[in-house]
């Protein structure tokens, strides 16, 4: 999507597992979609690298 900026943000603390379902929405706020997820433990502690694109 050249010339356009596509701001994201995500950010939870102490989720349960299980089915989740996370929305995408506008700065305005309208849906644009639903995405169906499922969230289970880690075996081990994950090594997140940020980036963030302009």
């Amino acid at each position: 999507m050249e010339g356009q900026r596509l701001p994201a943000s995500l950010f939870k603390c102490h989720v349960q597992p299980g089915r989740w379902r996370i929305e995408v929405r506008t700065e305005a706020g309208r849906l644009l979609g639903r995405i169906p997820s499922e969230l289970v433990p880690a075996e081990r502690p994950l090594l997140l690298h940020i980036r963030r694109y302009e």
